[in-house]
């Protein structure tokens, strides 16, 4: 699964203000997600674009199917609650 969003963060090796990114830059911080209160993996977590922040998450695989509540944190700040997302064993 892919989240995007902005303002994760420095990252590592630091990226100079105002230049175009040009390869994924990862971040300097730690980000965590929970998906129905399981522990993912976050196999990237970093910049990708200019302005754009990614993590690449792989979903739990006992997972069950229904809505789940997703959480991701990044230095300390997590998503908004009961953000929900569908899942199904089927799409994984």
């Amino acid at each position: 699964m892919l989240l995007f969003g902005t303002g994760f963060g420095a990252t590592n090796p630091p990226l100079s203000a105002g230049k175009l990114v040009t390869q994924a830059a990862k971040l300097a911080n730690t980000a965590t997600v929970t998906i129905g209160g399981k522990q993912a993996t976050v196999a990237f977590a970093g910049l990708s674009a200019s302005g754009l922040d990614q993590l690449n998450v792989v979903v739990p695989a006992d997972l069950p199917d229904g809505d789940a509540a997703l959480v991701a944190t990044v230095s300390g700040v997590s998503t908004q609650a009961n953000l929900l997302s569908q899942f199904s064993t089927d799409s994984l």
